[in-house]
């Protein structure tokens, strides 16, 4: 999807009223650390979607219902904002950075 943009370090989809993220939609963004997604409407997100070397990732004021992962593909997660969520699944997987 985004195509050509593979040294990208910041996206900032904030407030565009979307709904869901296609499976592959960030996978050519290996250089990204920043992704912001607060204000949409998304209810389900795989964290196996986002690119490994993240630092920064927002997805408050959305619909999600639950954040699973089983592994420590986001281990370089410094900042995670997930409030006005309707989270009420969680699994304990540690983020050796957020403090």
């Amino acid at each position: 999807m985004f195509t050509g943009l593979d040294q990208l370090q910041e996206l900032d989809l904030s407030y565009n009223r979307l709904q869901h993220l296609p499976e592959e939609v960030f996978s050519n963004l290996s250089a990204m650390k920043k992704l912001l997604l607060p204000g949409n409407k998304i209810s389900f997100v795989n964290v196996h979607w986002f690119p490994v070397n993240l630092v920064v990732l927002h997805m408050g004021n959305n619909a999600l219902a639950s954040w699973r992962t089983d592994d420590d593909r986001l281990k370089e997660l410094d900042e995670l904002g997930l409030s006005r969520n309707k989270i009420t699944s969680w699994n304990r997987v540690v983020y050796p950075k957020l403090t």
